[in-house]
């Protein structure tokens, strides 16, 4: 009978050993944490502050707009496209093509949007009764 409450006190004073650096450490968390809030916050405080731009930073701006008409004639005819429309519109622009309706992969495909954003639109689309679905997996303009 020793033995075992022996045993229990041991376990007893380690459990309360492990209790108190559980203790320690979530103090020092606590501390980090607040330590990097006050961070974000002295930073937002820095971005908020406006500074006058330097030469420099202008000069880079300009090397840069110049440069991005040239990497938007590079783009797909799609990328284009995209910048004009939004996703919705152009999932019901390629299903009001297709004079049978057309399949989720195929709309894929033609879009280049994943088959997660394609479903919530097709679901969206249904929900309004602009579309129908001829069969399973093929949408029609209603």
């Amino acid at each position: 009978m020793k033995e075992i409450e022996n045993f229990l006190k041991t376990i007893s004073d380690g459990l309360k050993a492990l209790a108190k650096r559980i203790d320690t450490l979530s103090k020092k968390v606590d501390d980090l944490a607040k330590k990097e809030t006050a961070k974000g916050k002295s930073k937002a405080k820095a971005a908020a502050k406006p500074k006058a731009p330097a030469a420099k930073p202008k000069a880079k701006a300009a090397v840069k707009k110049a440069k991005a008409p040239a990497a938007a004639k590079k783009a797909s005819p799609k990328a284009a496209a995209a910048a004009d429309a939004t996703a919705f519109n152009l999932v019901m622009d390629e299903i009001g093509k297709s004079r049978d309706g057309m399949d989720t992969t195929t709309l894929i495909n033609t879009t280049g949007f994943n088959a997660k954003k394609i479903a919530n639109i097709i679901y969206k689309a249904k929900k309004r009764g602009m579309i129908k679905a001829v069969r399973k997996g093929v949408y029609a303009k209603v």
